[in-house]
């Protein structure tokens, strides 16, 4: 018996083992393949998502309290706007808590740059039936030297917030990027 032949029966023997193996490292290669292809595609996804949530917005200066809106004049590519949180209503439907932007044309809203009344997101419209034209309240938290939680500071709802009549100007379409705008992307 050669060595060669020494080596071939040891394959054939134990065959059923060595096709396991190769087995197992196959359904290996493409269970991690997979988990590769998987994880790029789940990370793209999200990184698209949060893209189309921030738009082009690269950094923001959040601030608890007001600051001058020359301050983006004196910082490149910078534009200022105000975002705010509060319910806005029609006179049947309220949506508890929306994000409200305060925003002119450098905001980048193109033809939906409100001038004299409000551009609604189009599943906020959706879900307070609103149309255009149509009236809707929102209401918004006046700025106090005094903290909310201070001894000092008012609490009834006229002494806190403000509430604005404005008519819906605008409903942006379905597919705009604007709707998903948010600075702490989510789902």
């Amino acid at each position: 018996m050669n060595f060669f032949r020494l080596i071939f029966r040891g394959l054939t023997f134990h065959s059923r083992g060595h096709f396991l193996v190769m087995l197992g490292a196959a359904i290996g290669a493409v269970v991690l393949s997979g988990a590769l292809i998987v994880g790029d595609s789940l990370r793209g996804s999200l990184q698209d998502r949060a893209t189309r949530q921030t738009g082009n917005l690269q950094s923001a200066l959040i601030a608890t309290r007001f600051f001058e809106e020359s301050l983006s004049d004196r910082i490149p590519e910078t534009y200022p706007f105000l975002l705010l949180q509060g319910p806005v209503r029609t006179n049947t439907k309220t949506q508890p808590q929306c994000m409200i932007l305060g925003v002119d044309a450098r905001f980048g809203l193109e033809k939906y740059t409100p001038t004299t009344g409000a551009i609604l997101s189009y599943p906020l419209a959706q879900s307070l039936g609103a149309k255009i034209g149509d009236p809707i309240s929102v209401s918004l938290q006046k700025a106090s030297a005094a903290p909310k939680g201070s001894s000092l500071a008012k609490r009834d709802t006229s002494s806190v917030t403000k509430t604005i009549r404005v008519n819906v100007q605008e409903i942006l379409p379905l597919d705009h990027p604007t709707n998903d705008f948010a600075l702490n992307p989510g789902p």
